[in-house]
């Protein structure tokens, strides 16, 4: 756990109401934590303090009649909220259909976007060639072809691309935009 326990988790522990979870991960930073045990024990002093208070109260005291007129005046005071504001029924739920056919179409949708962005391939605005092996230069960057194997020099993240091709090499230069430093691919035929 990061930091200190909050003094709402402290005074929770403290009263035993926190869930399992939370109070396991509480006494495993309190076994480590100085600061957040003297909080803790601050807390648990507050509580027995009340308690004490609470058992001094004065005998005389009709707690049912306290009980029924404070749920007496809870019910006055929902009775005259529902006239000074009229109630708005909440909005109807569509249930869960529509969220199915929104996640299929959804789905259709992607797997199609996937399967055409796996065919393209860029085309080539030239090319150097000789009888084992090609080199294209595309707008991925510079490809060198022999067979059924390829390696790629690719061009990320750059604006302008200067291409330039000779009979038997092929070059992309360009500035890359995160570095600003000029790179220059060069592959050649042998």
């Amino acid at each position: 756990m990061k930091g200190h326990l909050t003094d709402e988790i402290l005074a929770l522990h403290a009263a035993n109401d926190l869930s399992w979870w939370a109070a396991f991960r509480a006494r495993r930073h309190l076994a480590n934590c100085e600061i957040c045990r003297l909080a803790l024990a601050e807390f648990s002093e507050s509580r027995q303090a009340l308690r004490d208070a609470a058992n001094e109260l004065p005998p005389t005291v009709n707690w049912d009649l306290l009980a029924q007129e404070m749920h007496a005046n809870i019910r006055v005071g929902l009775e005259a909220s529902e006239c000074v504001a009229p109630r708005i029924p909440p909005p109807e739920r569509l249930g869960w259909r529509p969220a199915v056919v929104i996640a299929s179409v959804m789905m259709v949708v992607a797997t199609g976007w996937y399967l055409s962005m796996s065919r393209l391939t860029p085309k080539p605005f030239a090319s150097v060639q000789s009888s084992s092996a090609s080199i294209e230069l595309t707008p991925a960057g510079v490809e060198l072809r022999q067979g059924n194997h390829g390696f790629a020099l690719l061009n990320p993240r750059a604006n302008t691309v200067t291409y330039s091709v000779g009979a038997q090499d092929a070059q992309a230069q360009y500035v890359d935009l995160d570095t600003g430093q000029v790179t220059i691919a060069k592959v050649s035929l042998e």
